[in-house]
């Protein structure tokens, strides 16, 4: 087996993994690449995922990073002032419709990739933002290019993309079996993130047992 440190050792062992190297596959495996990864970012909710970022009013919202997926909170750089409480859309435009002064903000919406305040802040507003990151894409053109998840867990990368290739070959066999390889190494990663934030707790079995 290749140690699976980057793009190009990823591909290499998806490869020879599924078809044992089968030259029809070498264009698709960049997509399935990509397939993965979304698939990834849809369930993948670790503590590694979360990153924070010093972003300046402009216009009356802020533009989020470029690896943004969700807001967790948000409060200004100022000392003393409280987190902005995170809510739905309909309620910034809500305000906004009826009160049109600037002041400092407590409601915060994200709507693709824009944070919308109420109230508005003035331009140069500075806030301090924490937020759940998606897994860097990894760039098919680069096979030394690699992310924190391939380096953590290079297991739930492969058995992504293998998973995506038997969805390709229409291969119910190989999807059933993939499938499950993927579900139990990301499954296994998410519980002991939350092992390592909350520790392993005991729980009483009806026989009086734990587990």
């Amino acid at each position: 087996m290749t140690a699976i440190t980057n793009y190009g050792s990823l591909i290499s062992e998806a490869g020879a993994m599924y078809g044992n190297g089968r030259t029809d596959l070498t264009s698709r495996w960049a997509g399935f690449v990509q397939r993965a990864e979304n698939e990834i970012n849809r369930i993948l909710r670790t503590d590694e995922q979360t990153a924070v970022t010093t972003l300046t009013a402009a216009s009356g919202v802020l533009t989020c990073p470029s690896d943004w997926k969700r807001i967790r909170s948000i409060r200004q750089t100022v000392s003393k002032k409280y987190a902005i409480e995170i809510t739905d859309i309909e309620v910034i435009e809500r305000y906004l419709s009826d009160i049109t002064q600037t002041g400092d903000p407590y409601l915060a919406a994200e709507v693709g990739g824009t944070i919308y305040l109420a109230p508005a802040p003035e331009d140069g507003v500075t806030f301090r933002v924490f937020y759940h990151r998606g897994v860097t894409a990894l760039d098919s053109a680069d096979d030394a290019d690699t992310n924190w998840l391939l380096t953590s867990d290079p297991d739930v990368y492969l058995f992504a993309v293998l998973k995506q290739a038997a969805i390709y070959d229409h291969d119910d066999g190989a999807l059933q079996n993939y499938s499950s390889m993927f579900a139990n190494s990301i499954g296994q990663l998410i519980k002991q993130n939350h092992m390592d934030k909350h520790g392993e707790r005991l729980v009483m079995m009806p026989n009086g047992g734990v587990a």
